[in-house]
């Protein structure tokens, strides 16, 4: 854990750990990372920095971007993603705008979309019921 173009975060329980690694910057934007949680790499898929556990470290919840292209984007989701079952779940997406995941509260996940436009950031808070076991698939490395 001495990389210094990667990002740290361990989950509340001290068990788990997620490896943002360094992929790439967007020209007039944010950074862009690889992730990797446990023995799970998601190989040359991107992710952007927001990582929230779980209070009780049975999920985390990343920002990812499924497209770089600053023509079509930002194109991001927000995707939950529980390590004890190998198994992750995409519970929003947002054309031209970022999920940041908040906080898990009561069987909810709380996030907010966020727009960039000409004037200050547009921001608008959901909260979503945690999805159930039909939504989950297995982590799949593109």
């Amino acid at each position: 854990m001495n990389d210094p173009s990667s990002r740290y975060v361990r989950s509340p329980d001290g068990h788990h750990i997620a490896r943002l690694r360094y992929a790439q910057e967007i020209r007039f934007g944010p950074a862009c990372y690889n992730l990797s949680l446990d023995s799970y790499d998601f190989g040359r898929r991107i992710f952007g920095e927001p990582c929230l556990w779980s209070p009780d470290s049975s999920l985390v919840a990343v920002q990812e971007w499924l497209t770089a292209d600053e023509r079509r984007g930002p194109l991001t989701r927000l995707l939950l993603v529980d390590l004890e079952s190998g198994l992750e779940c995409a519970v929003s997406d947002a054309s031209k705008g970022f999920l940041v995941p908040l906080r898990f509260e009561e069987g909810k996940l709380v996030y907010v979309r966020r727009y960039y436009t000409f004037g200050p950031p547009l921001t608008v808070e959901y909260e979503r019921d945690l999805p159930g076991p039909c939504c989950w698939r297995g982590i799949g490395v593109a």
